[in-house]
């Protein structure tokens, strides 16, 4: 009972930390309930895994993760690496402004502070402002972003907000 409980929090922690990939000044708040929805939790206590799979849905206040599949990983020396794959959309909502990121497959690594979001359109997008590319990578710690495209160049569209 112990460790299903560790591995639940573990993926609530993890979860909460890619809030930032969305806005910078998004600080990750614990005090604020996660619920997590899917169609079936499969929890591997030999493998430290707890799969989320089937209309996942990830909801911490405004912050909104939603997949098709949910893995957090945990390790003897702490946490590991949460996956969520399929349809990723993790959304935000700040006032009257959304913003969304979109792709196959969402990563967030623990020991670099990484979040990377991949797959064949990778967007992120606040309000009227798009970026597209097949690869976003964000570090928490220090807040920079790059979006990457192997089949071509970035694509940036950039909108004052009214």
């Amino acid at each position: 009972m112990q460790r299903s409980f560790f591995l639940l929090m573990l993926l609530a922690a993890v979860t909460t930390a890619t809030a930032p990939a969305l806005a910078q000044s998004l600080s990750p708040n614990l005090s604020v309930p996660i619920t997590i929805t899917a169609q079936q939790l499969d929890v591997a206590y030999a493998t430290g895994d707890a799969r989320f799979t089937g209309e996942v849905k990830v909801t911490q206040g405004a912050l909104t993760l939603q997949a098709n599949t949910l893995l957090a990983r945990y390790t003897a020396t702490g946490p590991g690496v949460l996956t969520a794959t399929g349809s990723v959309i993790i959304s935000r909502k700040e006032g009257a402004v959304t913003e969304t990121a979109r792709g196959d497959t969402a990563t967030f690594t623990p020991a670099d502070n990484t979040l990377v979001l991949t797959g064949t359109s990778v967007t992120l997008s606040r309000g009227p402002s798009l970026l597209k590319g097949d690869k976003l990578v964000y570090n928490l710690a220090t807040q920079q972003a790059r979006m990457t495209n192997q089949g071509g160049p970035v694509q940036a569209t950039f909108q004052a907000q009214q």
